[in-house]
């Protein structure tokens, strides 16, 4: 577990079968099924799993047939201190989440909960009944109250961002700011701009399991991009960030399975929640994975440098791994095109394939005149480049030919 303490309470007077229970109070349970999770915990416990929490949760739910299982989350200005429940399992994460996580035995069904640094609570109940389920939710809403504050004015660029990190705590989500295409597009190049207007203001992705390719120098903006494209998709599309795509497309799968399927509420729509109308459709939300700089898993040579990571991300975008799930997946790369993998550039697997190009010397000119600057460049420059002039670093320094000229 990175960053982060666990700890199991120890076993207390013996208590009923979950089914059998009718009171809804938190407990320890009793000796012979603590051993058993213990046995449990050495067995499975290593680096594929990202918190005890979880497994706890998980064994509790097949050792007593909870097959009913509901997610919620909510916010709330409830903080650790205020959890007050003798919990079976308890866990804190200090690294990227930040989250606080518990169990709950409460006798007609088991609950874990995550908590956040920034007042989220996510829920996640089991019991063999929806009526249990019902009476633990309330629990947990009296326990950790909903924060639903009005807000003075809706803040269009404020996007919601799931974060994944392998070995942290489940993922964590964040509220970023996110600009306009109409405040940046003058930041690019007329070749870029020209391609990546069409893309930021397609209604809905209809083709599931496509590529998106950007490749580009270092600077040139890619990441600025990502953020409005956030923006001009949050009407339809959740945004997943994979911070450590090495890790994502290594030789562990549940690290991929878990962002693939139980991402940011897909779990509790597609295979949870059993309480809603069993002809409700899910909301049909599409989800875009960014891969940020993963240029050594799409080179010539990436199969040999990086294993399997090549064909597992041809599977998610177009084999049978992506089939009937609602996913984009957005690479980004410092590398040109040229040294690609021939098969993830092919016809029909990239959706978008956009170079993000250094300004030439006259238009690099033209922006930093249109930005109040004074100053002049002589050679090409990226955008970063450009910024820096804004802020005194100087002018950049031409670029340079590597090999033989």
């Amino acid at each position: 577990m990175s960053d982060g303490t666990d700890r199991l309470t120890a076993p207390s007077a013996s208590r009923p079968a979950i089914h059998a229970a009718s009171l809804l109070v938190p407990r320890s349970i009793d000796a012979v099924e603590m051993e058993s999770l213990r046995a449990v915990i050495e067995r499975h416990v290593d680096y594929s799993f990202g918190d005890v929490a979880s497994l706890v949760f998980q064994t509790l739910i097949v050792s007593r047939a909870a097959f009913r299982v509901r997610h919620r989350e909510w916010p709330t200005t409830a903080g650790p201190g205020d959890v007050i429940w003798p919990a079976l399992c308890a866990s804190s994460n200090q690294g990227l989440a930040g989250d606080d996580a518990w169990v709950f035995d409460l006798g007609t069904a088991v609950a874990r909960v995550f908590l956040s640094a920034d007042g989220l609570a996510r829920v996640s109940l089991a019991a063999c009944d929806d009526r249990y389920l019902d009476a633990a939710e309330q629990a947990l809403l009296d326990l950790l109250p909903r924060d639903d504050p009005e807000p003075a004015f809706e803040d269009t660029s404020a996007v919601p961002v799931t974060f994944w990190c392998y070995g942290v705590s489940n993922s964590t989500r964040r509220r970023l700011p996110t600009p306009a295409w109409a405040e940046i597009e003058d930041n690019y190049m007329p070749c870029t701009r020209t391609l990546l207007k069409p893309l930021l203001e397609r209604p809905e992705q209809r083709a599931a399991g496509q590529l998106i390719l950007w490749h580009g120098e270092p600077g040139t903006g890619k990441t600025h991009a990502i953020r409005a494209l956030a923006r001009a998709w949050r009407s339809w599309c959740d945004i997943h960030y994979v911070m450590d795509p090495e890790v994502f497309f290594g030789p562990s799968t549940s690290y991929m399975r878990d962002v693939l399927v139980n991402s940011d509420g897909y779990f509790d729509r597609h295979l949870g929640d059993r309480d809603d109308d069993e002809d409700n459709e899910p909301d049909g939300r599409w989800r875009l994975l960014v891969l940020e700089d993963t240029g050594e898993l799409l080179g010539v040579d990436a199969k040999a440098d990086a294993g399997q990571g090549l064909s597992r991300l041809l599977n998610v975008v177009d084999g049978l791994l992506g089939q009937g799930l609602k996913l984009l997946v957005l690479i980004t790369t410092n590398e040109p095109l040229t040294r690609l993998h021939p098969a993830v550039v092919r016809p029909g697997r990239c959706s978008a394939v956009i170079e993000f190009e250094r300004f030439a010397p006259d238009d690099a000119n033209t922006w930093l005149r249109d930005h109040a600057s004074t100053t002049t460049v002589g050679c090409s420059a990226t955008l970063a480049d450009l910024y820096g002039v804004l802020t005194g670093s100087g002018p950049p320094a031409p670029k340079r030919t590597i090999g033989f000229a």
